[in-house]
């Protein structure tokens, strides 16, 4: 999603340009570019793209990523059509859901009932109200933006309902922006 260039992080690291660093500079590489990765994770790519003089192999490891957004070798061959990048190729890079147990997710299921019946009883077009408050236009909203609108609209409920509805739709890892747009799709009818 971000298009980072991951070569220009190695290539820091190797000042021969041979294509290969150590394994702790590829750890700390990885650490920079947020990638969190645990010990069995890292070991397992540090085999992968192990040479024989033990160093790590970026060279491949870069290649690797960046098919999955170019081919290589395209200068060769000029008719060639590249598919293009798809949202639903990159959802799951922009979206951090937080962690909700299947009890509460059945609770979830029955508030966004109670709140699509009153949304089709009182005729509220919920989107506008965000949007109001969405002025760069993101899809999001902070926490208390979002629990203002629902209270304006009579869409409040308990406390714990509510941090669970906030947890539901807070998809960036935190918990202070809300995804309206998600929320109403779900509670009002979709576009």
């Amino acid at each position: 999603m971000k298009r980072v260039r991951i070569e220009e992080f190695f290539i820091d690291f190797d000042k021969l340009r041979k294509g290969k660093v150590t394994k702790p500079q590829f750890m700390s590489i990885l650490s920079m570019m947020n990638f969190n990765l645990t010990t069995e994770e890292f070991t397992s790519l540090a085999q992968k793209y192990a040479t024989d003089d033990s160093y790590f192999n970026y060279k491949d490891f870069c290649s690797n990523i960046n098919s999955a957004f170019t081919t290589y070798g395209i200068q060769k061959h000029p008719l060639t059509q590249v598919a293009p990048v798809t949202v639903d190729q990159t959802i799951p890079a922009r979206r951090k859901y937080l962690d909700i147990t299947e009890e509460q997710q059945e609770e979830i299921t029955g508030v966004l009932k109670e709140h699509q019946r009153a949304v089709q009883i009182k005729r509220i077009h919920l989107k506008q109200m965000f949007q109001d408050f969405d002025i760069t236009n993101n899809q999001h909203v902070t926490k208390y933006q979002f629990l203002r609108t629902l209270a304006q609209c009579g869409l409040s409920t308990s406390d714990s309902t509510m941090n669970l509805l906030l947890k539901t739709y807070c998809d960036k890892g935190n918990a202070d922006e809300v995804n309206y747009f998600d929320f109403c799709n779900d509670v009002d009818s979709p576009e």
